[in-house]
């Protein structure tokens, strides 16, 4: 419903509604510059710096993944900004540099360095159910649609598994570390973005690599399909967002930041938008062209 959250190095989150009309001129203004408000600014939310964000499907439950080694899943209500409830997850030995839930189950996955497992938990209790042991490397990112989960891990790897099974359906095997992962709406496709910026877009039928394209210069840090499916969004650390069509993988970029970009995002609440943040410590939405 057009909210934002940001999680910071200061351990901080931030909730922030987007600022869609210009109230004094009567008009949308230039999204590149749309005004967030800081709805809520939750200090010491975590004990560390706060690494990844997931909105739950049904809205009112954010999770954050933090290098204190903890996931938060926080509730709120119709009418707060502030959270009703804090739930903790632990039993992470490493850096939790990724949280998702999934959209068919009571199941939210999380995992990072350490041990490289996905932990599972259930977001309701906070017990948890179990562990998937695949990866051999750092896992920087997960994926879920449907059953499906992805990660894609620092040993070179993406695996796709069945949530319901629990079990491996499929490994894609690349020559660079992986960084991203997403799958699109209908878990037939699954696009990564790499270390060296590189990224590729992979069909889960034959996981074969169906194209791949270079925008970036340096290190890849998110992948991400449009609710269509037709685009995905990159971004970098060379301080760049890009786009790419996934039918020709003719890519451009669409945004800019003076540092690093961190992480980049479509917004749910309106699907021609889409949200970016950087190490300089500015996040922004933007109207995709």
């Amino acid at each position: 419903d057009g909210v934002l959250a940001v999680g910071t190095n200061s351990h901080a989150l931030k909730i922030c509604t987007l600022l869609m009309e210009d109230e004094n001129a009567g008009r949308q203004p230039d999204y590149g510059h749309l005004p967030l408000l800081i709805e809520a600014d939750l200090h010491n939310h975590h004990g560390g710096s706060i690494y990844s964000t997931d909105w739950s499907p049904s809205g009112d439950l954010l999770a954050t993944a933090s290098n204190d080694r903890v996931v938060k899943i926080a509730r709120f209500s119709a009418d707060s900004w502030h959270p009703v409830s804090v739930l903790s997850l632990t039993g992470h030995t490493g850096t939790v540099r990724t949280v998702c839930f999934a959209d068919r189950s009571n199941v939210i996955a999380s995992s990072g360095g350490g041990a490289f497992g996905i932990v599972l938990h259930d977001y309701n209790t906070g017990r948890q159910l179990r562990t998937l042991e695949g990866h051999t490397g750092q896992i920087n990112s997960l994926s879920c649609v449907h059953d499906t989960l992805a990660s894609a891990s620092a040993d070179g790897s993406v695996v796709l598994w069945d949530l319901r099974t629990h079990g491996i359906q499929h490994k894609i095997s690349v020559a660079e570390q992986v960084t991203s992962v997403s799958l699109n709406r209908f878990a037939s496709e699954v696009a990564i973005g790499m270390i060296d910026g590189s990224c590729a877009m992979y069909g889960l039928k034959t996981t074969r690599e169906m194209g791949q394209w270079r925008t970036h210069f340096d290190e890849c840090r998110s992948v991400e399909f449009s609710p269509s499916a037709h685009h995905i969004l990159t971004c970098s650390f060379d301080g760049q967002v890009a786009m790419v069509d996934t039918k020709t993988f003719a890519s451009s970029v669409v945004a800019q930041h003076s540092d690093k970009v961190i992480q980049s995002r479509w917004s749910k609440a309106n699907p021609d938008c889409f949200v970016s943040c950087g190490a300089d410590r500015c996040a922004r939405i933007w109207r995709a062209a």
